[in-house]
């Protein structure tokens, strides 16, 4: 994706910057890499501790979890990222095939 490789260049040049750290935090959340976003989301308080959006996506994380255990246990292909979960509520979701 795009957004990906221009917050990583951004980064690159100013490693520091808590705001390309959670914006790229929130477009790997999107992209279902949460691990990878939490990482993020915890270097832009690192370098900015008084951050409120990247605190409350940091506060999010443990919902995040519960969500992919969820749907990763109702279609084991959601975790391999070949299908996408749109809906969220609990019973509500509908899949659909991702192109890889």
């Amino acid at each position: 994706m795009q957004a990906v490789a221009i917050y990583q260049e951004a980064l690159k040049l100013r490693p520091e910057y808590p705001e390309a750290h959670n914006n790229l935090g929130a477009v790997l959340r999107r992209l279902g890499r949460l691990d990878e976003a939490r990482e993020h989301y915890r270097l832009a308080l690192k370098y900015r501790p008084d951050y409120p959006q990247a605190r409350r996506n940091l506060a999010s994380w443990p919902g995040l979890m519960l969500q992919r255990r969820r749907t990763s246990a109702a279609c084991p292909k959601v975790a391999e990222g070949m299908v996408r979960c749109s809906g969220g509520l609990a019973g509500s979701c509908s899949f659909s095939v991702v192109a890889t």
